[in-house]
């Protein structure tokens, strides 16, 4: 059944309410009228649930505290939660004095039925770990309109963040206790000290097996999440990790520098699925996923990342661009079923993080309809960017498909060569098995497939692959002039139109040149929209942008 993806949750207070203000005495009886001082105070009362814990706006107020069954004894009911919040003018501040490994400024554990939101939380500069924890066994816990910030205890391979959604214990419980309908929605996560803040990940997490069931991480920006150097790949500055989720949903949020510190391998990704099942990523933007500055260390500085464990995902209608490494990988023991589709991504692997645009291990995949802008001149001409770069060993097996992509090509290197599709290493994979259909390229490119370079098209098409695939000025309104998009997460409807650059103009070759994916062989669910909301036709365009072959007076598509 399909999660809830509307907007944030508006509930009704209840009668049992708590009032907290910087004016107030904990011997008060936490009325309006009279109210209490202490976020002590706050976690040692009891609440039922539809219980409101309200705070003044503008006021701080220091501690930390966790919301467990010591203080909800019912442990809570789904239906009618607690709500924690501010009330009056503006947003009550909350700041951490708790430092440490796995200690957080708020933690609900083991309670059904929370919500969290309108507060601005602080670690105070005190090296506290997290901002949010999320403990299982408990069904909806909602963060909500909160803003997050400066959660980084890196000592010693420790590591810390803004939100931790934990399905195997963490805080107070130990062993695998499931979580179900927790929500991340229009909230501001971030560091504190600009693009090298040591901040580890602004949403991560934990579980068992996908017993984290109906996640949704929403019109959120997360930025500034630095890592620090010589981290874990668990720690290396991630934006979003959709960690154990079983069905899921991670849309409309807008992610931007991270990664600044991290010098090792295992990271940073701005949205990255881990060991999850049936999880959607959609309408999202990530850029400048990179080191600040670049000391050539470290690799993946991702936008997408279908990592291990990963199986069902889809990707799409996503905007990437400016980053260090690939705009979309499947990567690092990720299983069958995960598609990439309808994306764009300008200026991606800039650093070559990742060697290539697209980064596929050897699983049944598919990558349809999205395009690709690689600048003409990289900033590293040994090393040029390749659309597709297929793992670094392994047979891939019968149905990876790459088809109805735009791939500009650009950045060749010191030889004058630039890469389509790349399978060379130490230790080359075998991508005889790889479909590759109905793609348009950009002229200047060659395939290097089991280790032979292709110089043209007919020798590729002389080993069976790009039948019906097309060398040629894609024609597109404006290449390489996407940039950075102005939208509005919380709204929940960006990034398009932006980039309006790649639109395709009436004399493109890729109208009505894909091949229709829905018949048969291929006989797949390709959805019903393309990245600017244009409808599936039975005849596709080749890349993002589907607009029907009519022409308007304009001279453009319609």
């Amino acid at each position: 059944m399909m999660i809830w993806t509307g907007d944030a949750i508006t509930v009704t207070p209840q009668e049992s309410n708590a009032y907290f203000a910087a004016n107030g005495l904990d011997s008060n009886p936490c009325t309006r009228a009279a109210p209490c001082l202490t976020l002590d105070k706050a976690s040692a009362m009891s609440y039922p649930p539809g219980s409101t814990i309200n705070f003044r706006g503008g006021d701080t107020f220091t501690g930390c505290w966790f919301l467990d069954p010591t203080n909800v004894p019912t442990g809570g009911i789904s239906s009618n939660p607690i709500i924690i919040q501010s009330y009056g003018t503006g947003r009550a501040s909350w700041i951490a004095n708790c430092p440490g490994r796995f200690q957080a400024l708020f933690v609900s554990s083991q309670v059904s039925g929370v919500i969290i939101q309108n507060l601005k939380l602080s670690s105070g500069g005190t090296q506290t770990a997290i901002g949010i924890g999320i403990e299982g066994p408990g069904d909806t816990i909602i963060a909500q309109d909160i803003e997050v910030s400066g959660f980084n205890y890196n000592l010693n391979g420790n590591w810390g963040g803004e939100i931790f959604v934990a399905g195997f214990g963490s805080f107070r419980r130990r062993g695998c206790n499931a979580l179900n309908n927790v929500q991340v929605i229009n909230s501001q996560l971030h560091g504190e000290q600009g693009a090298t803040s040591p901040d580890a990940f602004g949403i991560s997490g934990n579980g068992c097996d996908g017993n984290i069931s109906n996640a949704v991480y929403k019109g959120n920006t997360v930025y500034n999440i630095g890592s620090y150097t010589n981290a874990p790949a668990t720690a290396s500055g991630n934006g979003i990790v959709a960690s154990s989720v079983s069905v899921g949903e991670v849309s409309y949020n807008l992610i931007h520098d991270i990664g600044g510190n991290t010098n090792t391998c295992g990271g940073p990704t701005g949205i990255m699925t881990w060991h999850a099942d049936r999880i959607v990523v959609q309408f999202n933007e990530v850029y400048n996923v990179q080191p600040a500055p670049d000391q050539w260390l470290g690799c993946d500085f991702a936008a997408y990342d279908i990592d291990s464990g990963t199986i069902n995902v889809t990707v799409q209608y996503n905007y990437s661009h400016d980053n260090a490494g690939a705009a979309w990988m499947i990567c690092c023991g990720a299983g069958d079923g995960n598609i990439i589709r309808y994306n764009i991504s300008e200026n991606d692997d800039k650093y070559y993080k990742s060697l290539g645009v697209v980064v596929v291990s050897d699983v049944v995949f598919k990558v349809y309809n999205n395009t690709i802008w690689i600048p003409p001149v990289g900033t590293d001409p040994d090393h040029p960017q390749a659309c597709y770069v297929f793992g670094f060993s392994g047979t891939f097996p019968v149905g990876g498909l790459i088809a109805n992509n735009i791939c500009y090509a650009g950045s060749p290197n010191q030889w004058d060569v630039a890469w389509y599709a790349d399978s060379s290493g130490q230790v080359p994979p075998d991508i005889a098995k790889v479909e590759f259909i109905n793609n348009l390229y950009n002229d200047g490119g060659l395939w290097h497939i089991n280790s032979v370079v292709y110089h043209s098209l007919p020798e590729v098409l002389a080993i069976g692959k790009e039948a019906g695939s097309v060398v040629s000025d894609p024609q597109v309104t404006d290449p390489g002039g996407g940039g950075t998009c102005d939208w509005d997460p919380t709204q929940h409807n960006g990034p398009q139109p932006c980039p309006a650059a790649y639109r395709l103009l009436t004399g493109s070759p890729g109208l009505d040149a894909g091949v229709d994916l829905q018949a048969a062989p291929y006989n797949l669910d390709v959805g019903t929209r393309d990245y600017y909301g244009n409808p599936i036709t039975t005849t596709p365009n080749i890349g993002a942008d589907q607009y029907m072959p009519e022409t308007s007076s304009t001279g453009r598509k319609k």
